[in-house]
């Protein structure tokens, strides 16, 4: 691991000094290159970006002097130290949101740091003398609050591993990982108390911080909390107690510990990716290296804090004095739109799920917009879509008609979009960096590789791909011949990924680590890629049978089939699908027959489906499919599957896979990728219909 080769590197003496030299050119990281003599069996050559290419180590860190984020934000401080940091729409006196944010300054930031650090170390000391001072997890359990990111930056300054929650992990995950972790220190939101204090099995948690104010109004969640064994204060008095009990920091090393990311996985048993100090600084460092900076930069936190998608952001803002708002309604996705009017952003990342949003509602405002102003605006968008930015017309029509769009929606100072956690199709892509007149990226990472390892470029053309390696990784590609991916066939197989960014361990957890990460240091991603010419990536399935959807939810299928088919007597084989580029699941549902004969018989169908030719000649009618679409979600009500994993179209058939047609074993599992390939017609038609 190394600092970022720079020409005259040796005169670059800080941060300020560093800054005119980030982002690196785009013409010389927006390619990788196999390294000679690197191929092996079964294995692709290993790549590496091609601004390497004459240089032995990854990149770790920007600088020698900052070889942890803790201090490069230090350093951040006497730079940026009256910049706006955290800002929120607060309420006036007659009880509506302000049509501004406040802020307060870094300056600020970092005495709150302090005193929540401090007041964390103190607390554990006080009323968790069980917990090992100098080795205790706090744990983060919130909706995107300010109070967030003041607690995991007390964390980084004074050493403490920090992990969060989220509500999607569910109770029975959230129980094993406070087991697991041992914490006995919670900053969770006031609507998590409840939860915490009915599934948590842990001894040695004592001590619950709420963000917002305790007030006599919550006596009753108080005294139920301290008959449980509970300490139970807010975030504006601890903030108290370390300012009375403040304590020198207890600086990070790149081997301390930074936190303990939880991902979801098929066993419903979430595995905990070890993130050190080092991870950090090379994640943080990656993006300064990879992408372009705003004037004046401000965004808003739209992703979950509690995954690392937001998190490698956020580093990546704290690092160079950015203005980071938060929703003012953090738990409700529909206000998030209201809050970038009022906020006019710089810079924006979500998942394709937010995204989409936002294209149909532009496209919605240009196809309704009547009149002769509808004509010109459709004119206008039609002609730009169509033509070259640099042409006359197009800057003239930009000038005039397009620069309004944008502002209607609070995006005129908008530089980019960052997408990740799932594909977003090429064409919407390409809609809106015309329509926002804005660079668009495109990365790929995970939580073990705390965010983004590869990233496009920022008009980068061919919008099917998540771009080159970064400086700080390298990858090669797993061939898998029983799927039909192979580099010397096809350029493609399993991505698997080393560097200064990716994980070592998983959590006290031996077995998951060593078949993920090999000896050396090698982490098999399960994705599968195909590289181009230029080395660009691109992902194109999944090995193993859980995927994402476009809001960025993982979604295991073999866990909701058996969910399904253990619930729904009439069903006797299910095949559960998700396209990447959609939000919702469509299935392939093989029926028994005589078994739903019997339920049709008994309801408002049986005129129409009493007999089992009736049944067999109508099978996909759709009032039919939205009939038995109601039983299935209705008997899978109570096994705890959220929305999101809940089949919202389905198609109906007869034993629809057999061993003959190779869709599955002779143990009757699944083959999906043929099951999939026999069933493309049908799935694309559920897609095409839509939510029933």
């Amino acid at each position: 691991m190394t600092a970022l080769p720079l020409p005259n590197s040796d005169k670059i003496n800080n941060l300020e000094e560093l800054y005119p030299h980030l982002p690196l050119s785009f013409d010389k990281i927006d390619t990788s290159f196999p390294i000679p003599n690197s191929e092996t069996d079964g294995y692709s050559p290993i790549f590496r970006n091609s601004y390497l290419q004459n240089h032995d180590e990854l990149v770790g860190y920007l600088h020698p002097k900052y070889k942890t984020f803790y201090h490069l934000f230090q350093e951040n401080l006497k730079i940026h130290g009256d910049n706006n940091a955290l800002g929120i729409r607060q309420k006036n006196s007659n009880g509506d949101l302000d049509n501004f944010f406040t802020f307060e300054t870094y300056k600020e930031l970092g005495i709150k740091r302090d005193y929540a650090g401090s007041a964390f170390l103190h607390l554990v000391e006080k009323y968790a003398p069980e917990a090992d001072l100098n080795n205790f997890i706090l744990t983060l359990f919130s909706s995107n609050k300010p109070e967030w990111i003041v607690s995991d930056l007390g964390s980084h300054a004074y050493s403490i591993p920090n992990t969060p929650l989220y509500d999607t992990l569910g109770s029975s995950a959230i129980k094993y990982i406070l087991n697991l972790t041992e914490s006995p220190i919670i900053v969770l939101s006031k609507n998590k108390v409840s939860k915490i204090l009915e599934v948590n099995e842990s001894k040695l948690l004592k001590i619950l911080i709420t963000i917002e104010d305790l007030s006599p109004d919550d006596q009753e969640l108080i005294s139920k909390a301290e008959s449980q064994g509970y300490k139970i204060f807010d975030f504006q008095t601890i903030l108290k107690i370390g300012q009375e009990n403040l304590k020198p920091h207890r600086i990070p090393t790149p081997d301390t510990l930074y936190t303990i990311s939880f991902t979801s996985g098929t066993t419903g048993i979430p595995k905990g990716v070890e993130l050190k100090h080092s991870h950090v600084i090379a994640s943080g460092s990656f993006l300064f290296i990879h992408v372009t900076f705003p004037r004046n930069p401000v965004s808003l936190v739209i992703l979950p804090l509690a995954h690392v998608y937001e998190r490698s952001k956020i580093i990546y803002e704290l690092g160079k004095g950015a203005a980071i708002a938060f929703p003012s309604n953090p738990e409700n996705p529909k206000t998030f739109l209201d809050d970038i009017k009022v906020l006019k952003p710089t810079h924006i990342s979500a998942v394709p799920r937010l995204y989409n949003r936002i294209e149909s509602g532009v496209k919605d405002k240009i196809q309704n917009t009547p009149g002769l102003k509808g004509w010109i605006l459709r004119f206008a968008v039609n002609y730009k879509l169509n033509h070259q930015d640099d042409e006359f017309l197009v800057k003239l029509l930009n000038s005039l008609i397009i620069n309004k769009i944008k502002q209607q929606i609070g995006f005129e100072n908008l530089d980019f979009l960052i997408s990740g956690g799932s594909p977003l199709s090429g064409e919407s892509i390409f809609y809106l960096r015309k329509i926002l007149n804005s660079g668009f990226y495109q990365g790929y990472g995970s939580s073990e590789t705390l965010g983004g390892l590869a990233i496009t470029t920022k008009f980068n053309k061919d919008t099917s791909r998540c771009g080159s390696i970064g400086v700080t990784s390298e990858f090669k590609l797993r061939d898998l011949p029983e799927m039909n991916y192979t580099f010397n066939e096809n350029r493609s197989g399993e991505l698997i990924v080393r560097g200064t960014q990716v994980f070592n361990t998983y959590f006290k957890n031996e077995e998951a680590t060593k078949s993920s990460v090999d000896p050396d240091g090698w982490f098999s991603t399960g994705d599968i890629a195909q590289v181009d010419e230029f080395g660009s990536l691109a992902i194109i399935d999944r090995v193993k049978n859980f995927f994402k959807l476009s809001q960025g939810e993982y979604i295991a299928s073999e866990k909701i089939e058996n969910f399904y088919s253990g619930n729904n007597s009439f069903i006797n084989q299910i095949f559960v699908y998700g396209d990447s580029y959609q939000n919702y699941l469509v299935g392939i549902i093989g029926i028994d027959e005589n078994i739903l004969l019997k339920i049709l018989r008994s309801s408002s169908l049986k005129t129409k489906y009493g007999t089992l030719e009736q049944i067999l000649t109508n099978l996909n009618d759709l009032e039919l499919r939205k009939f038995i679409l109601l039983e299935l979600n209705k008997n899978i009500k109570h096994t705890g599957l959220y929305s999101f994993e809940q089949l919202k179209n389905i198609h109906l058939a007869i034993e629809p896979f057999t061993t003959e047609d190779d869709t599955i074993t002779p143990t009757l599992k699944l083959k999906r990728p043929n099951c999939k390939k026999k069933f493309l017609n049908e799935i694309n038609q559920l897609y095409n219909e839509g939510m029933i």
